[in-house]
């Protein structure tokens, strides 16, 4: 099946410029309509319905709840902030249906810097041109009349990027001169053109309520936050926009990764009821996203929406293909009912980190930089038992820790003896003496091979954790860890010898009871890195999973006595 999608997809990259362009024009192509006057397509075109006429097809598939977790390029319209956590390049190109036959197209782009994230949008709304009006003419009144807008966003991480903020800058404009043949009174009824210069704001929050564990271990992540829309300061322009209300908006998001997404928004504006828009998407497969979202308000405007998306990873590239459409109806003096229709496609560009193995190898991960159309584990390179060791030694070959040495050196003996004296002395039964005898318990062995972290990423946490771990099995009863040294020496694995034999044969080897190995793995897109740790004991025949933890890069140590506390509690519990 995936194999159909990527062929699928490969035919669509090679003509998805084609097929967005034909689209467009299919779009413009309706059926024929009775005759409109002149100025029949103006409030679609002026700017406060420019301004207030959003981006994004994913988006609005969800009602148009967006705010609280912007994490695309529908960020640029509802909450700039959520631009800071796209660092990766991506384009979409997409049409929009705005009622009164005019139609919209729009090109997004994201830019990611050393720090932070630039973005730029560009629109164009025009009168579609292909509708029949009186005297036979197959040109609509206010075929002349268009408006654009673009504009330059940047946004950034403030905190561990778990808070974000960002500001946008636009500048719109609408022409709405006259046809040449329009006559009175319809072209006095509007200004011949608008313009001004306008600026949001954003704040962006994420977390990951299962961080806290227990009661919150099952619950999902959640996002909120707050954007300013349309704020207009007075420059003097001729012909400046007037009366344009800016927006207050906020959002929350609960979700789960590749799985399930609701979102929560409200809008509010001056002279306006608030507005209160509910969306949620679905992945049922990974390359597949289901979308609906509502739209209600004490106003009679009420919508309902709906939506697909599909995408695929191809090479270093990401394709989507998002469709949505939306149902509003108006009930006061008569029910009227306006169904518009978005389509949109976009090509992101994950990032390939290219490294050489501890075997010479050259190797490359594609990093997954978004949660969209591709499983958690679809572009993580996970490494065999046999690799984790090669390149545990190669960084015991490199140990320069001369405190953890000094903390081997402390190894207590293999045995440990404990006396009993029971009763006063000299005058001791052989009972007694029996029970003063030394009690030796022997110590089982285990070999912690260092922590491998792919892409390879500097943290001292690392580090440390590993030796806080070697210090607890010192200190342990029960357990005691191998000599550093032997992490230099490991019997290599023989051409088609399986896993779980290898593991036993290097139990024998080292003469350890058990085998426990580590493995990071480094997701540049929030700075974290997912460790899971895995033992093998001697004579088993499976690799069992022991520790599954993720921490944030620089904030390791605080996670060090947590883990080391159920690592020692998981070994003592098998052994």
């Amino acid at each position: 099946m995936r194999k159909l999608i990527q062929e699928l997809m490969h035919i669509l990259q090679k003509t998805s410029l084609i097929f967005i362009i034909a689209f467009i024009s299919s779009a413009y192509a309706l059926e024929p309509v009775a005759d409109k006057p002149d100025g029949y397509s103006v409030p679609a075109l002026r700017s406060e319905s420019v301004l207030k006429s959003s981006v994004g097809v994913r988006s609005y598939g969800m009602g148009e709840a967006q705010v609280g977790r912007s994490d695309d390029l529908s960020s640029l319209y509802y909450n700039v902030a959520g631009l800071s956590t796209m660092r990766y390049w991506e384009y979409g190109l997409s049409y929009s249906a705005m009622g009164l036959d005019v139609g919209g197209v729009h090109g997004l782009l994201a830019a990611p810097l050393p720090y932070g994230t630039l973005g730029f949008r560009f629109s164009l709304y025009s009168v579609r041109n292909t509708y029949q009006v009186k005297y036979g003419k197959r040109d609509h009144p206010d075929r002349n009349k268009y408006a654009y807008l673009t504009q330059l966003s940047y946004a950034l991480p403030v905190y561990r990027k778990i808070l974000h903020t960002g500001l946008t800058v636009k500048y719109q404009q609408s022409e709405l001169s006259s046809a040449p043949d329009a006559s009175p009174p319809y072209y006095q009824a509007y200004p011949k053109r608008e313009r001004g210069l306008y600026f949001d704001w954003g704040f962006l929050a994420t977390y990951d309520l299962s961080e806290l564990e227990g009661f919150w271990f099952w619950w999902p992540k959640v996002s909120a936050g707050v954007s300013v829309r349309n704020m207009q300061p007075k420059f003097g322009f001729d012909n400046e926009a007037k009366g344009i209300s800016p927006q207050v908006n906020t959002g929350i998001s609960f979700y789960y990764s590749y799985k399930f997404m609701i979102n929560f928004d409200t809008i509010n504006e001056i002279d306006e009821p608030t507005r209160f828009q509910l969306g949620f998407e679905l992945w049922p497969i990974y390359f597949l996203a289901i979308r609906s979202g509502f739209m209600a308000s004490d106003s009679p405007l009420k919508g309902f929406y709906w939506g697909v998306g599909i995408g695929e990873s191809i090479g270093s590239s990401k394709f989507s293909f998002e469709y949505a459409g939306n149902v509003r109806t108006y009930n006061e003096f008569r029910t009227l009912t306006e169904t518009y229709h978005r389509i949109a496609f976009h090509q992101s560009f994950e990032r390939v980190f290219r490294f050489v193995d501890s075997k010479g190898r050259k190797r490359q991960i594609k990093i997954a930089q978004t949660e969209r159309y591709n499983t958690p584990l679809q572009f993580a390179y996970i490494i065999d038992p046999n690799e984790i060791i090669d390149t545990a030694a190669e960084l015991a070959k490199q140990q320069t820790d001369h405190e953890l040495e000094n903390e081997i050196k402390k190894e207590p003996d293999t045995t440990t003896t404990t006396t009993t004296t029971g009763g006063e002395q000299g005058g001791e039964t052989e009972e007694q003496k029996k029970k003063k005898r030394p009690v030796i318990i022997r110590k089982k062995t285990v070999a912690f091979y260092p922590i491998v972290v792919q892409p390879p990423v500097e943290d001292p946490g690392i580090k440390a954790l590993r030796r806080a771990i070697i210090r607890g099995i010192i200190a342990h009863k029960k357990i005691k860890p191998m000599s550093e040294i032997r992490y230099k020496l490991n019997p290599r694995k023989e051409s088609g010898e399986d896993q779980i034999t290898y593991l036993n044969r290097l139990c024998k080897f080292h003469n350890v009871n058990m085998v426990i190995l580590s493995y990071g793995r480094y997701n540049e897109a929030d700075d974290s890195i997912t460790l899971e740790i895995q033992f093998y004991k001697r004579g088993s025949k499976t690799i069992n999973g022991l520790l599954t933890k993720r921490l944030y890069k620089g904030n390791t140590e605080t996670k060090i006595d947590e883990i080391k506390n159920e690592v020692l509690l998981q070994i003592g519990s098998i052994l």
